[in-house]
């Protein structure tokens, strides 16, 4: 039996719907990385994205639940997160949804089909509340682990996670050291993420999703010649000496996804990552604390 649908919203390129709970979006392209002006951008990208958000607002966990968000399509590997929350363009549409934290999942699969329509649609994502308590992923094997601590002063960035992590003691299990060392990178991984923070007002997870995940992702890299522009808006970030910052660059000791080329933007292989969470809990310390597992996928 199918299950019923409520179409909120609809055109040649999108098709929207909410039904008890559950936000499904179709598109006929993904929706785009914002890069530019708003009034650069295709004209059904924001006539798809209004409605959206207005539908993504009306979601309101509770306290033992999350968000959870899927992207679904054949069409090309994603920066999942990136599609299903960045590209939206308003993080606070996932204030009351997020509070406590979130998932997301990656599929390479034929989307489902949409409501009452024939025509295909490529691009497929999803929203919904689950119970913290459920599964987040079967099939997977826990690689690596590790801590850091950052003080309340930082307000997390992309280079203020990549620091920590770099900085961090990491947990690697014997196999993984064994392939690290034959030079053998992940092509399919997770990412899950304890943060806990100061007692800070409005937090939510999909306001710090993109620079954490990217920030543990660069970790996973090493650089062997690392761009001058980057190490130079690395090190002005963090006032630290540029040499300190060069060498964390070139550590390979826990770089799982390889060496990559000289940039002068960070521009990690996230699109790897087919799945991630990111639980938030508020503690009484005046700094943040993440707790990192990285997953093999089967």
């Amino acid at each position: 039996m199918k299950r019923k649908h409520k179409v909120v919203s609809e055109s040649k390129n999108h098709v929207l719907s909410n039904s008890s709970g559950r936000i499904e979006l179709w598109t006929r392209e993904s929706l785009p990385f914002p890069a530019g002006k708003v009034s650069d951008l295709p004209s059904w990208v924001e006539k798809t994205l209004m409605p959206l958000r207005g539908a993504l607002e009306s979601l309101e966990t509770e306290q033992d639940e999350l968000i959870k968000a899927e992207y679904i399509t054949q069409e090309r590997r994603a920066d999942v997160e990136n599609v299903l929350f960045y590209n939206v363009r308003k993080d606070t549409s996932f204030k009351k949804s997020s509070r406590n934290g979130l998932r997301f999942y990656y599929e390479d699969d034929t989307p489902p089909e949409p409501p009452e329509r024939e025509e295909y649609y490529p691009h497929y994502q999803s929203y919904q509340l689950v119970k913290k308590e459920t599964p987040f992923l079967n099939g997977y094997e826990k690689i690596a682990s590790y801590e850091f601590a950052l003080p309340l002063s930082q307000n997390p960035e992309l280079n203020d996670v990549w620091w920590g992590s770099v900085n961090a003691e990491w947990n690697l299990n014997a196999e993984r050291k064994l392939k690290l060392n034959r030079g053998e990178a992940l092509e399919r991984f997770a990412v899950r993420v304890d943060a806990r923070y100061p007692q800070l007002k409005g937090e939510y997870a999909v306001r710090r999703v993109k620079k954490v995940f990217d920030g543990i992702a660069s970790a996973m890299h090493f650089w062997k010649n690392p761009h001058e522009k980057l190490v130079r808006k690395v090190v002005s970030h963090l006032k630290v000496s540029s040499k300190s910052v060069r060498e964390k660059f070139q550590v390979n000791e826990h770089a799982l996804l390889g060496e990559r080329h000289s940039s002068p933007n960070w521009n990690p292989a996230d699109d790897r990552c087919i799945a991630g969470e990111l639980l938030l809990t508020p503690n009484t310390e005046d700094e943040w604390r993440f707790k990192v597992e990285i997953l093999a996928v089967k």
